[in-house]
């Protein structure tokens, strides 16, 4: 998994709703002083690495990113939130609400080159996660490289080329569960075993005849097919909002309505097998 920087959309959101000053409540610690340098954190909610405090499985790195699941914070304020029983999710997502609901009328503005500046600020932090993992690989001869793609693009088809890796194993493995009976039946004969006992107990009564049919042929299938239609609404959505910036281009238009039309077919395609 790779961290992502918070986009610079969101960046200029945060501020905006920020009163400039630290999220805590009480707190009037200011986020940019007087010569226009950020003198505090983003913050994560919820955890943007598995080490981190209150990381949650089940989201997504883009939520990770998300205005909703970051805040402003001082550094004394982002440490003492740490503590993951006082500070649990739903009181930081409290403490954010209260505090931008009260700037919400008096926005704070940044420049274009103090958001350009945080934006590198997170883009050099994720450089540092890259340089740990290079370490890590000279260090430990079974460490696992993290690949760090220039785009959502890349990390989906790197997720479909991973998807049609487990499907040639689930496929592999779908032939030695079908021929497990009569694998069994040879090796015994082998052995000097009279098989015929074996051999007469009844389809349906012998443990060994095709255990993992259920589970390979039906539940493994519809979770794949189920994996590649979220994966193709995904990239279209990204498609979308790419297009919303710049909604003349002819390249992104084109590839939107080639996903769509993909979408589509899935859409109109796609069935449960049982």
């Amino acid at each position: 998994m790779a961290r992502k920087a918070p986009k610079l959309d969101t960046i200029r959101r945060l501020f905006a709703l920020s009163g400039n000053q630290c999220a805590y409540p009480e707190c009037e610690h200011i986020l940019i002083n007087e010569h226009g340098a950020f003198v505090s954190q983003i913050c994560h909610i919820e955890a943007a690495e598995e080490e981190g405090q209150r990381y949650n499985p089940d989201m997504s790195d883009e939520n990770r990113r998300s205005f909703e699941n970051l805040l402003l914070m001082c550094y004394r304020h982002h440490v003492e939130t740490n503590d993951v029983e006082k500070f649990t999710v739903r009181t930081l997502q409290g403490m954010k609400n209260r505090h931008e609901i009260k700037f919400a009328e008096n926005e704070f503005q940044i420049s274009d080159t103090q958001a350009n500046n945080i934006h590198e600020q997170q883009l050099s932090k994720l450089s540092e996660i890259e340089l740990k993992n290079k370490e890590w690989l000279a260090e430990f001869h079974l460490a696992m490289e993290v690949e760090f793609f220039d785009g959502p693009e890349e990390n989906l088809n790197e997720i479909e080329k991973n998807i049609k890796g487990l499907k040639l194993l689930l496929d592999e493995l779908g032939d030695f569960s079908s021929s497990l009976k009569d694998e069994i039946a040879k090796f015994m004969a082998s052995l000097g075993y009279d098989t015929a006992s074996y051999e007469a107990v009844p389809y349906c009564e012998n443990p060994f005849n095709n255990p993992f049919w259920e589970m390979l042929n039906l539940y493994s299938e519809n979770t794949f097919t189920k994996t590649r239609i979220q994966i193709q609404i995904l990239r279209c959505r990204l498609i979308y909002m790419a297009l919303l910036k710049s909604p003349s281009d002819k390249n992104l238009i084109d590839k939107l309505d080639k996903e769509n039309i993909r979408l589509s077919e899935l859409a109109s395609t796609a069935g449960y097998v049982d």
